[in-house]
């Protein structure tokens, strides 16, 4: 598995921890090997043009998903060498923040939370739906506490 990351938010991140954040979702989501995901960490202003672009919002958000290969066809098939694009997840780091405040918890914990909101709507998860919605959320929280579980057995 491959995350590839750009960081044009001209903010200061923990790149190398969202980096394994990713990995860990996916190896937990018993994601394929062959597998690519780009995440992009843009502007307030250039995740606000995609949203209005792409969805119809005019209104900056804090992440978008846009999928590329279909993994689900993908694990049937044969093709097990070849490199299978997850798709690409675009963040607004300065739209985490301001969540991070209104939530109160730390910039960082909404940011591990919106990657891997962005990786789970791209492995097929949605909250389109009520029940949907708590399925999604329930996995979130889940992934948070193994990640946390895991970063702590790291320490030791």
């Amino acid at each position: 598995m491959q995350v590839v990351i750009d960081n044009r938010s001209g903010q200061s991140l923990p790149i190398d921890e969202v980096e394994r954040l990713a990995l860990f979702t996916l190896e937990n989501r018993s994601a394929p090997e062959n597998l690519e995901l780009s995440l992009s960490f843009v502007t307030e202003d250039e995740i606000r043009q995609l949203n209005r672009d792409f969805r119809g919002k005019d209104a900056p958000t804090d992440v978008l998903s846009f999928e590329c290969d279909d993994i689900a066809d993908a694990k049937t098939s044969d093709q097990t060498s070849a490199i299978l694009l997850l798709g690409d997840i675009i963040i607004a780091p300065s739209v985490a923040e301001q969540h991070a405040q209104d939530f109160d918890s730390t910039f960082e914990q909404e940011l591990y939370l919106i990657v891997i909101h962005g990786i789970l709507h791209l492995l097929g998860f949605d909250h389109l739906v009520d029940d949907e919605a708590d399925e999604m959320e329930a996995l979130e929280d889940q992934l948070l506490d193994l990640w946390a579980q895991h970063q702590v057995k790291q320490v030791d």
